[in-house]
């Protein structure tokens, strides 16, 4: 623990975690939500939260391996996310697609919409299809949950559906990518819907499988979060109305490492009270052959008849002569089939082989 932090009116405190801070004194907001009093902000380690000041404040901080702060003069947050906030708020219960590179902000910028939204008196839909660097379920998966209060990142949202991909890039997946959005998208009602993307922008198959993407949605606005012009081809080619916005100043770059560190704690969570139980063989489905070759620590799937996912699981064996699938998973109610994935993780949430992620 370390001693208060004084903050003077006009400051932004950026805090990288894993670490807390409580507001004793002052005023402040994150990312358009106000702070009360009293009530500890967490920031998870490869996340960074922007606090900024409106009156002279004081925090009470904790601090654990791998968190930093610092202090910057002014709001982090860049004037063209208010202008391209306001815009979307004029519209009548828009559905709204956020695209960028990696490390441009763009759940920092979907945490804001909601926040703003919100403050204008309505819910919003949040849908993350950003299967690498998943906030609101596990890596593999695409989700879907209502932002209903304020927020401090996505991940204090709870996913109402979620959908397995089973990868964690979308390289060789983009149809079912886009299939899971639309899946959850049609749920996500009454709008608006915010829809946060991976960060996969670079290369001419990325640009055609976004514009893919933003056509097959017809989202009512498209957000663009660009450095030097990196997405304006998939801009140029989509029919919808889109707006160009920059990444805040102050964004920290999460290295390779850690990474792999957030998924990894994110498989742990999801495997919260996992054990190994036996399913019959006939509910495993669209398993790759060239996956089989290696069955031990295949992510798997657990889908309800729907096809929505009720958890992740690991595929321990497929015992041919008995014809059971042993899968170490949590129990889960009114499962229907279980569909495996091209990630290897063993039991304590370790990436056995390290996935191409964007």
């Amino acid at each position: 623990m370390l001693p208060a932090l004084k903050i003077n009116s006009g400051k932004t405190l950026l805090i990288s975690g894993p670490a807390s801070a409580i507001l004793v004194e002052g005023r402040a907001t994150v990312l358009g939500a106000p702070v009360e009093s009293g009530r500890r902000i967490v920031v998870a380690e490869g996340k960074q939260v922007p606090i900024f000041t409106s009156e002279d404040s004081v925090f009470d901080c904790s601090f654990g391996e791998y968190a930093s702060h610092v202090e910057v003069n002014g709001n982090t947050v860049p004037f063209s996310w208010r202008e391209a906030a306001d815009a979307i708020l004029k519209l009548d219960g828009p559905k709204t697609i956020v695209i960028g590179d990696i490390d441009t902000g763009k759940s920092t910028f979907c945490t804001y919409l909601a926040n703003l939204t919100i403050a204008s008196g309505m819910d919003i839909w949040v849908l993350d299809a950003d299967i690498g660097q998943s906030d609101l379920g596990p890596p593999t998966t695409i989700s879907l949950g209502l932002a209903n209060d304020y927020l401090t990142n996505l991940s204090s949202i709870k996913a109402d559906r979620m959908f397995f991909v089973g990868y964690t890039s979308p390289s060789s997946v983009t149809e079912k990518v886009i299939f899971g959005i639309r899946k959850l998208a049609s749920h996500a009602y009454p709008p608006p819907l915010v829809i946060n993307t991976d960060g996969w922008v670079a290369d001419d198959q990325a640009a055609s499988y976004k514009v893919k993407m933003i056509n097959e949605l017809a989202p009512d606005i498209v957000v663009g979060i660009e450095r030097e012009h990196e997405v304006d081809a998939i801009l140029d080619s989509s029919n919808v109305m889109s707006i160009r916005i920059q990444p805040p100043d102050f964004v920290k770059p999460r290295s390779k490492e850690q990474r792999k560190r957030l998924r990894e704690n994110s498989y742990r969570r999801f495997l919260a009270d996992a054990k190994t139980i036996a399913l019959p063989v006939n509910m495993v489905k669209t398993v790759s052959a060239i996956h089989l070759e290696k069955r031990e620590n295949l992510i798997a799937g657990l889908l309800d008849s729907d096809g929505f996912l009720l958890g992740i699981g690991i595929l321990k064996e497929i015992d041919g002569k008995r014809r059971v699938a042993k899968i170490y998973s949590p129990q889960v109610a009114e499962l229907a089939s279980l569909e495996i994935g091209a990630v290897r993780i063993s039991e304590s949430g370790k990436e056995v082989v390290e996935p191409e992620i964007y």
